[in-house]
């Protein structure tokens, strides 16, 4: 049970990081454009 705790948490914070990483590339290109 707590294996399982910890990958779904890890996977959630992954999921986290790369949903904060798509938003700095949309940024970066609006800045661009800009």
């Amino acid at each position: 049970m707590v294996e399982l705790r910890v990958l779904s948490h890890g996977k959630i914070s992954a999921l986290i990081l790369f949903a904060a990483q798509m938003m700095d590339v949309r940024r970066i290109k609006l800045l661009v454009k800009n």
